[in-house]
């Protein structure tokens, strides 16, 4: 690896669904909403934690941002899945950096408005590669791909503050 190489693997977690996103050098090379529907397990966190590691590996990521989980949709699956993601920076000895989703919104906002909404447009405009997922959002009544902005607004978050 290059030492000006910085790759970061953003993560929006849940137990259900969890949004990542991979910027390698301020490149969007990777994005996807990974879905774990089964009920809640051992067998589950450690499925979360390979797929984690294998983009660990395969991208040889440099720093992981962590949109954080509200005190209100802490669960006990949730609490396991951050600690899984916090051993994994630690093992990789790779920087971990979390952001709430009222950071992440404030980072794309021009105005007081903070909105989900505000940060899938500020993300379309920097990454117009996201068209698809933004239009299949805006279509579904129920979110899906918002968890990919958000894991991609923090990549793009601790991009600006590493500069």
């Amino acid at each position: 690896m290059n030492k000006l190489d910085i790759t970061i693997l953003g993560i929006s977690p849940g137990t259900q669904y969890y949004g990542i996103a991979v910027l390698k050098n301020g490149k969007l090379k990777d994005r996807r909403v990974k879905s774990f529907m089964e009920a809640w397990s051992q067998h589950k966190l450690n499925a979360i934690e390979r797929v984690l590691e294998t983009l660990i590996l395969k991208f040889d990521v440099t720093a992981i941002a962590l949109k954080s989980i509200p005190a209100s949709k802490n669960t006990e699956g949730n609490t396991k899945v951050i600690h899984a993601i916090k051993k994994l920076a630690n093992q990789y000895d790779i920087k971990l950096s979390s952001y709430s989703i009222e950071e992440l919104e404030r980072y794309y906002s021009k105005e007081k408005t903070l909105n989900k909404e505000v940060l899938m447009s500020g993300v379309l405009e920097e990454y117009p590669e996201m068209i698809f997922e933004h239009k299949r959002e805006l279509q579904r009544g129920n979110p899906y791909y918002i968890k990919v902005f958000e894991a991609i607004a923090a990549t793009t978050l601790c991009s600006h503050e590493m500069k």
